[in-house]
């Protein structure tokens, strides 16, 4: 068995091509190309969790593994439900939950504990003590557990940059060679930490809804 992460998969929904520059001319071409990523990469008894926005269709297809969703902001209950009973998830939590030394949630948010979340897309892969399990980041497929474990532990500086800006108050954002550089520290920081989860964010977070 083996433990897999991901985030803002969003079967279903067609204008998330555009915001985040899929590379997918149909909403059903992205959805297909998604379902089979995950099932090539997964097995029926590894173990996922989805870290929110998993799709904004009423239906989920099939999927392997035994999936907890840690519900994003796209995420009723009615919908979340109807996919527990119909065995298309195995458990679902509404906010935060643990793994190991991480606090797994769908909106990023800074603090002192190791964090992975989604919500961000293509914005960044990871900033200071967070990263973003989120497929825009990830090759449109579920990321192994260790390797979010093996790149945690080579951006560990980002928790001593955390210390020393809460000293100086000056602002510093690790970005790896992987994750787009934004235009400002400014635009890091507000794509970096969006308050919005109803779905009505105002748009100040370089985020999709919009």
């Amino acid at each position: 068995m083996n433990i897999f992460l991901t985030a803002d998969t969003h079967f279903g929904h067609a204008n998330i091509i555009k915001y985040c520059k899929r590379p997918f001319d149909y909403v059903e071409d992205m959805d297909a190309a998604l379902e089979t990523l995950w099932n090539e990469t997964v097995k029926p008894n590894d173990v996922v969790y989805h870290l929110g926005d998993i799709s904004f269709s009423k239906t989920l297809p099939k999927l392997n593994g035994k999936i907890t969703l840690v519900c994003g902001n796209h995420e009723s209950t009615t919908k979340v439900r109807k996919w527990l009973i119909d065995g298309k998830l195995n458990a679902f939590v509404k906010d935060t939950m643990q793994l190991e030394r991480f606090t797994l949630s769908h909106h990023p948010v800074y603090d002192w504990m190791p964090r992975l979340c989604g919500h961000v897309h293509e914005k960044f892969l990871a900033v200071n003590n967070m990263i973003n399990v989120g497929v825009d980041v990830w090759k449109f497929k579920p990321v192994a557990y260790e390797e979010v474990v093996k790149l945690y532990e080579n951006i560990q500086p980002g928790l001593f940059e955390k210390a020393i800006r809460a000293v100086t108050g000056k602002q510093r954002t690790l970005w790896l060679p992987s994750a787009p550089r934004p235009r400002s520290n400014a635009a890091s920081v507000a794509a970096a930490s969006c308050s919005d989860k109803v779905g009505n964010c105002k748009g100040d977070c370089s985020c999709h809804h919009r």
